[in-house]
């Protein structure tokens, strides 16, 4: 606890983590809900899954890319504001219920997913400094 009250960079990597971690937690559930509003709900919750698991098999690699960049926290940053703009991207893609839309949403679920990732293994290396 007295890491987390004298540590700002330690304080400012937990929260972000905790954010980061609630955005995708959040952003799964509405990813099945929508998924489940669509025509062959069953399908579509299948294919659903199989979208938040896809960047499982992809976690090494992007956990070797994070062990490859020199500015850890330059691209932290870079990266959260691509995820913001592809969260802001999903507002309009959600208000249509077609193919085109579902597989434009799990794309960017997948990528944003990717990026959580890639984050996860920059922020690891920052934490063993601190």
């Amino acid at each position: 606890m007295n890491l987390l009250r004298k540590n700002k960079t330690f304080a400012s990597l937990l929260s972000s983590s905790i954010f980061s971690m609630l955005g995708t937690s959040l952003f799964n559930i509405v990813f099945l809900i929508y998924a489940s509003s669509m025509p062959h709900p069953k399908m579509m919750i299948s294919l659903a899954e199989l979208c938040l698991l896809l960047p499982i098999i992809f976690a090494a690699y992007t956990g070797f890319l994070a062990d490859r960049t020199k500015n850890k926290a330059n691209f932290m940053i870079r990266a959260s504001w691509i995820q913001a703009v592809l969260f802001f991207l999903l507002i309009f893609l959600m208000m249509e219920k077609n193919w085109i839309s579902f597989w434009s949403i799990a794309g960017v679920k997948i990528l944003t997913d990717l990026i959580t990732s890639y984050k996860s293994g920059l922020r690891a290396p920052i934490y063993k400094i601190i």
